[in-house]
């Protein structure tokens, strides 16, 4: 593939000229993973871009925003004081779990306090990108309020498009006269008061769906095929991933050192008496599911459990145990494709509708395209989101400054096996395509990092004040 010709200037583009902004990383998406790269890459002394579709920073975290599957009682499943930016702590004021409007404007005070929203240019989609045999790239955009289209040469491409945009719908059988959606279009209870309801899978969305549920339809019913194992959020009196990386202060030994399987039952049960299959797998094997909550529904019988479905009946739903419910509205909590629609399919390699890249985000085939924020991992991941981009960042650095040190980082990442999920077993399904052992994601990471001698991502590495010495001299 041949380069093409440029043309400077900003705005929208003569027909068939591009502007030249080969000095500037493309970074396509405002939402958590796309800030946390352009800090990391600012920081690291690159030229970046933000385009983002929407009016704002956020993500699918604004509920506001068209497609986003934020519903208005959705909390961060990850705690507060385990989840934060690096040097950005999230305000001592907020809950523990804190609500998905606290979080947005966590992340809006984040772009703020590191002047981010300058870089971006917002009301902007990518409508396609395409490499180049340099390793820039042409990107054409689309101005959505108006319609106006350009062309753009980026030295690179920082994808980072979110992994809950694109629901996946079931096949299901038969005929039905209710309403069917999916998840990503539940936004309040009152899309349920009195009717007759429907989930039909249980992550952790069709979880809070189905408690919303309980309080507000005539009935609630969840079909799943196959058990979950439930962990509590709290744990004595901490929130999880609190207990499990803290120092266990004031914990009873003998409580402290259960193995987690044990500890989780004695706090949760068996969740088989309340009608959910036996799970078929170990405690991290799949995702489990961190609501108690719904284990209280359905003790007190607001929510039903239901297996399998045979086929759709008319104002009804027949299950493969032959049981048949009435039923006005199912909501399929089915999952989401990990799509990016604006490149070829073929510049990755795919595994199950999942991107199959070095350490999660870096493409061997093509070193100047990079993926943030499509694996899965136990505990939030922005530490290691973060220290990735300042990577990237210093690849990119090194193919101007020093090839050399380029040529090694592409050997690399061509050549060097990792097997991110090495210690666990997961369950052979598309979503569990891109989990991780995040003992051992955190670990390469790390030694690759130190591998090339690249900085390393340490409190105060953004903000001095938020260095340990520096607090400890405060």
């Amino acid at each position: 593939m041949e380069d093409v010709g440029v043309a400077g200037g900003r705005g929208v583009s003569a027909a068939g000229s591009t502007e030249d902004r080969s000095d500037t990383v493309c970074i396509v998406g405002a939402g958590p993973h796309g800030l946390i790269a352009a800090r990391a890459m600012r920081k690291s002394g690159l030229k970046v871009e933000i385009i983002e579709r929407h009016s704002g920073v956020g993500g699918l975290w604004d509920i506001a925003n068209p497609g986003t599957p934020m519903y208005r009682s959705c909390h961060y499943i990850s705690s507060r004081n385990t989840s934060a930016y690096p040097d950005y702590p999230m305000p001592e004021d907020y809950a523990d779990y804190p609500s998905n409007a606290h979080i947005l404007a966590y992340i809006q005070g984040f772009a703020r306090k590191f002047d981010l929203i300058r870089l971006a240019e917002f009301n902007t989609e990518i409508q396609h990108a395409e490499p180049l045999e340099s390793g820039d790239w042409t990107v054409t955009l689309k101005h959505v309020p108006s319609g106006d289209v350009c062309r753009r040469r980026y030295r690179a491409l920082v994808c980072c498009p979110g992994s809950n945009w694109h629901p996946r719908m079931p096949a299901l059988e038969g005929a039905f006269s209710g309403e069917i959606i999916h998840s990503a279009a539940y936004t309040d209870s009152d899309q349920l008061e009195g009717k007759r309801v429907l989930i039909i899978g249980l992550g952790n969305s069709g979880a809070d769906i189905a408690c919303d549920s309980a309080r507000s339809a005539a009935a609630t019913f969840v079909s799943v095929r196959r058990g979950y194992h439930f962990v509590p959020k709290y744990v004595c009196g901490m929130p999880l991933l609190e207990f499990l990386r803290g120092s266990r202060e004031g914990v009873p030994q003998h409580i402290a050192e259960l193995p987690l399987e044990d500890l989780f039952y004695i706090i949760v049960g068996d969740p088989t008496r309340l009608g959910l299959p036996k799970p078929d797998h170990g405690l991290l094997e799949s995702h489990p599911l961190l609501n108690t909550q719904l284990i209280h529904h359905l003790g007190h019988g607001d929510v039903v459990a239901k297996g399998a479905i045979e086929r759709l009946d008319g104002n009804g739903v027949v299950f493969k145990d032959g049981s048949r419910e009435d039923v006005d509205l199912i909501i399929c909590a089915t999952g989401y494709d990990h799509l990016i629609p604006f490149i070829d399919p073929e510049l990755i390699d795919w595994q199950d509708g999942r991107p199959q890249l070095y350490l999660g985000s870096f493409n061997a085939r093509h070193p100047t395209l990079f993926v943030f924020g499509l694996i899965e991992a136990a505990g939030a991941p922005y530490l290691q989101g973060d220290q990735l981009s300042v990577m990237a960042a210093h690849y990119l650095k090194a193919r101007k400054d020093t090839p050399d040190v380029a040529r090694a980082w592409e050997q690399q990442v061509r050549t060097d096996v990792i097997d991110l999920k090495h210690g666990m077993h997961y369950i052979a399904t598309n979503r569990t395509a891109n989990y991780v052992n995040v003992e051992v994601f955190v670990r390469e990471v790390e030694r690759v990092r130190a591998l090339m001698g690249w900085p390393e991502v340490t409190p105060g590495f953004y903000d001095p004040a938020c260095a340990p010495e520096r607090a400890a001299a405060e």
